[in-house]
């Protein structure tokens, strides 16, 4: 096992570095995706995460150069080098565009991966006007005369509470069971039952 590390050219070593970097890098990765927020008694750590959460359009993404798609790279990168030094006996310059082309083939199929399966597969919490209209709702924070009030129903298997305003302007008490007719913007407007 010595014997190979002391054939090991300026390059493998630089494929070596690489690949351990990777991989202590998915390890970091992982990890810090399991635990995002540390507490310790008198110190707190958070950990950022890399997804970015678009609200405005409800969706969900994947950056391409997240960490993970970064560390597939780099360590795709420094094993592919050693493969192609160590194992196909390539020259110095193949190796390079080998492990190049390689890592980035496989950097690409990770990021298709998060982004494809993992995320696309996640459900969105977004609600639809199909969904609300008609749905009954109760009055949990009463609506006054021309005014705005609250009702709180259930969309999508959670409990949601939206302004609401009354569809034909009268006050409506708190406590009150009502029918969403419709919604405009981020208010709905009800009707008593």
């Amino acid at each position: 096992m010595l014997d190979l590390f002391d054939s090991f050219s300026t390059l493998n070593c630089i494929y070596f570095i690489m690949l351990m970097a990777g991989i202590i890098w998915t390890a970091i990765v992982l990890l810090g995706g399991a635990v995002s927020s540390v507490d310790i008694p008198d110190m707190d750590i958070d950990v950022p995460s890399d997804v970015d959460i678009g609200f405005d359009q409800g969706s969900v993404g994947v950056s391409a150069l997240s960490p993970m798609t970064i560390a597939s790279f780099v360590a795709s990168f420094g094993g592919l080098g050693l493969i192609g030094t160590q194992l196909l006996l390539m020259l110095d310059t193949v190796s390079l565009v080998f492990a190049a082309v390689g890592a980035s083939i496989i950097a690409a199929g990770m990021f298709l991966f998060y982004s494809r399966v993992l995320v696309a597969g996640q459900g969105s919490s977004t609600i639809r006007l199909s969904q609300v209209q008609g749905k009954k709702a109760e009055i949990i924070i009463p609506i006054p005369k021309d005014g705005l009030g609250q009702v709180a129903f259930v969309a999508r298997g959670t409990r949601t509470t939206w302004s609401a305003r009354s569809s034909d302007g009268e006050p409506i008490r708190g406590g009150t069971i009502v029918t969403i007719q419709a919604v405009t913007g981020n208010t709905v407007i009800v009707q008593r039952e």
